[in-house]
């Protein structure tokens, strides 16, 4: 990336200016992970111990604005006003550039607009050696021009100083009036970019109390794009709405496991294959002696219950385990409890769905214990969403096969089409890159909210969730076609399932 801050300022002729787009980084290309600038000024004042650094920070900036500013001005600024040595000011200066760098995300569907030989230009008091650290940090890679100036776009003097080199098709950046009304003011097209504010549903993360959440969630939304049919929709849903359920529907269950003293938790394939990934760093993260495993099943597999399948499930619900799914009436789990001499076992559903409405009959009395955090009583709500935004990979459990020292499954062949399969796994790759994310975010709040409150934001989450009428479209056909051969051999064998 070259620096044009330095390049000549001789007009060209118009027939050899360069056509070129120009973009802004701060809140375009890239965006800080904490979202707000301050932040980063809060963590400075925290390990240097100062108190009131954010304000002092602000004030230094305030006090040297009125003229060309950088970085060193700021910091000699803050020095003189703090009574600090010179070697203290270098110091924070460098932190702040450190937190700078740690805190640099990309937002992707920008960055995916950039072409080599476009141009960047920001008003901004890093340095540009320090700014192309950012943008190369959050994986930026493009050949651009880059141009710094303290004030240059908002007071306007900038683009005339760029139109006698270049020809600028069109702006994008993230201020109304920097980059907006101050380039359209001197003939240059402008377009506006909200992409580093908190969408909708992370708005509701924050206004609920769940701030780190709802920047995990604003992280994988900036850091995922795609262009393919539908697929961004997908991401957005994996983003926003399935992954923050399952965090929630995590943190409830292992408190239930810990209370009841279960130490395994088994996670109902197929549709708990990315709950148990992000359940296994909930209780790492938290220090709970809990195991999650993940436990081959499926309404065909506990409806023929071969004998090696019965001695599956008993060797995983031997240490006493809770079963988890994300959705389900518990029908066929109570059908198999009796052929294994068990009754009363426990079941967790994110989403405890009314046998009526399901179209099966009600799970015999006793077999199994059915706790959920969403419950008929609260509403309404469509599970084939939830199950749509969760799909795995591998195809249906059919068995298990046992052999000299464990057990391997058994898989129905694969119907699904290509289209269908690319499409779970660009959800799979999104709810994995949450999970990712989310280990670079504390997540106190999540940790530190009572069952109540979570489940009162799940609720309203998956309120959300059932409204996605883009997966219906997705997979309804696929969906639909599976049901079926599921039901018919239900009924072939005398059972609702």
């Amino acid at each position: 990336m070259t620096d044009a801050a330095t390049a000549p300022t001789t007009p060209a002729a118009a027939a050899d200016r360069p056509r070129l787009r120009s973009f802004d980084v701060f809140d375009t290309l890239i965006a800080r992970r904490c979202h707000e600038p301050w932040r980063i000024f809060a963590e400075i004042g925290a390990k240097a111990g100062i108190p009131d650094f954010v304000d002092h920070r602000r004030r230094a900036e305030t006090r040297v604005a009125g003229r060309p500013y950088g970085l060193d001005d700021v910091y000699a600024e803050l020095g003189t006003a703090l009574g600090l040595d010179a070697d203290v000011v270098e110091a924070l200066k460098r932190l702040e550039i450190e937190l700078e760098l740690d805190a640099a995300i990309p937002i992707a569907q920008n960055i995916a607009a950039v072409s080599d030989g476009d141009l960047l230009v920001s008003d901004m008091y890093l340095p540009a050696d320090v700014i192309r650290g950012l943008l190369a940090r959050a994986g930026f890679a493009r050949e651009v021009g880059l141009v710094v100036t303290s004030a240059g776009k908002h007071r306007g003097w900038i683009w005339p100083k760029l139109a006698e080199r270049v020809e600028i098709a069109e702006h994008l950046g993230d201020n109304a009036h920097s980059d907006v009304a101050s380039p359209k003011a001197h003939g240059i097209p402008a377009r506006h970019t909200a992409a580093s504010d908190p969408s909708a549903i992370e708005r509701i993360l924050i206004d609920r109390g769940l701030r780190d959440l709802a920047l995990v969630a604003r992280e994988t939304r900036l850091a995922t794009w795609t262009t393919a049919p539908g697929h961004r929709h997908l991401q957005l849903v994996q983003a926003g709405l399935n992954f923050p359920i399952l965090a929630i529907a995590s943190i409830v269950l292992a408190r239930r496991a810990v209370e009841r003293g279960v130490r395994r938790v088994l996670f109902s394939a197929r549709d708990c294959n990315l709950w148990i990934r992000l359940f296994a760093d909930v209780v790492r993260r938290a220090g709970l002696d809990v195991e999650p495993r993940y436990l081959l099943t499926s309404r065909l597999a506990r409806l023929r219950a071969t004998g090696d399948y019965l001695a599956y499930v008993e060797n995983e619900l031997a240490p006493g385990a809770i079963v988890a799914d994300i959705c389900g009436t518990g029908a066929s789990l109570a059908r198999l409890m009796p052929r294994l001499g068990r009754s009363g076992q426990e079941i967790f559903f994110v989403h405890r769905v009314r046998p009526q409405s399901a179209g099966v009959a009600a799970p015999e009395d006793g077999a199994i214990d059915i706790a959920a955090m969403i419950d008929p009583s609260m509403g309404e709500f469509d599970n084939r969403y939830f199950e749509m935004a969760n799909y795995a990979g591998h195809g249906m459990v059919e068995d298990v096969i046992a052999f000299e020292g464990g057990f391997a499954p058994r898989f129905a062949a694969e119907t699904r089409d290509a289209a269908t399969l690319a499409a779970i796994e660009e959800q799979r790759a999104t709810f994995l890159k949450a999970l990712d994310i989310s280990r670079r975010h504390r997540l106190d709040d999540l940790y530190g909210m009572d069952d109540d409150a979570l489940i009162a934001v799940a609720r309203e989450l998956y309120g959300h969730l059932c409204g996605q009428k883009m997966l219906f479209e997705i997979f309804a056909p696929s969906h639909v076609e599976e049901d079926a051969r599921v039901m018919a051999e239900s009924r072939a064998h005398g059972v609702a399932l």
